[in-house]
C-alpha cells in the first residue's frame, strides 16, 4: 500500500511538472537572386503596422555588409537576419508587422506583408526548460502576390557556420 501511495505521488509530481510552451513564430530570410555584392552593400528594412496598407513605419533597420553575415551560391546571396549583430535583427521579417525591403544602390523595393505561422507548442519537465522550438512560417504576401513559405538549406556562410536551414523569401532583381 506504500508502494503504491508512493508511485502514485510520484507519478502526480511528474504530470504536474509537465508544461507546454507556445514556440517562437519563426521568420524569413531574404534570398536575393542576380543582385551585384555592390547592390547588396546596404539593405534598409522598413516595418509598418500590420494590414497590408504600409501607410504607418514603426521602425527603419539600416542593414550593411559590416553588420552581417551571408551565404551565397550561384547567382543567389541569402541575408540570414539571426546573424546580424544588431540587437534588433531577431526581430527582421517576422510575423505582426508588414515589410518593406530597399535596396539603395538597386533602387528596388519589396513589400512583404500577412506573413503567418503554425502555432506549435513544446512541452517538457519544469526542470528541463529548453525549449528552443520554432513555429513555422507557413505563407506571406510578397509585392501583393500570395506564397507558401518553404524551409531550405542553403550554402556554406561567410562566418564559418553550418548550412543554414530555414524560411527564405526570393528577390529577383
Amino acid at each position: 500500500m506504500r508502494k503504491h501511495l508512493l508511485v502514485t505521488a510520484l507519478i502526480a509530481t511528474f504530470l504536474t511538472g509537465c508544461i507546454s510552451k507556445p514556440c517562437t513564430p519563426g521568420h524569413l530570410a531574404a534570398g536575393f537572386i542576380g543582385f551585384s555584392p555592390a547592390e547588396l552593400d546596404t539593405v534598409i528594412y522598413r516595418s509598418y503596422e500590420a494590414n497590408g496598407a504600409f501607410n504607418k513605419l514603426l521602425d527603419t533597420e539600416l542593414v550593411t555588409k559590416t553588420t552581417w553575415e551571408y551565404q551565397s551560391s550561384g547567382d543567389t546571396t541569402v541575408i540570414e537576419n539571426s546573424w546580424i549583430t544588431r540587437e534588433s535583427a531577431n526581430d527582421l521579417l517576422r510575423p505582426g508587422v508588414d515589410w518593406e525591403i530597399y535596396l539603395p544602390a538597386a533602387k528596388k523595393t519589396t513589400r512583404i506583408s500577412n506573413i503567418t505561422f503554425d502555432q506549435t507548442e513544446k512541452t517538457a519537465f519544469f526542470l528541463n526548460d529548453r525549449w528552443g522550438c520554432i513555429a513555422p512560417i507557413t505563407s506571406y504576401n510578397q509585392d501583393g502576390q500570395s506564397t507558401m513559405a518553404k524551409a531550405l538549406s542553403f550554402g556554406q556562410a561567410t562566418n564559418g557556420y553550418s548550412i543554414f536551414y530555414g524560411y527564405t523569401l526570393f528577390i529577383h532583381k
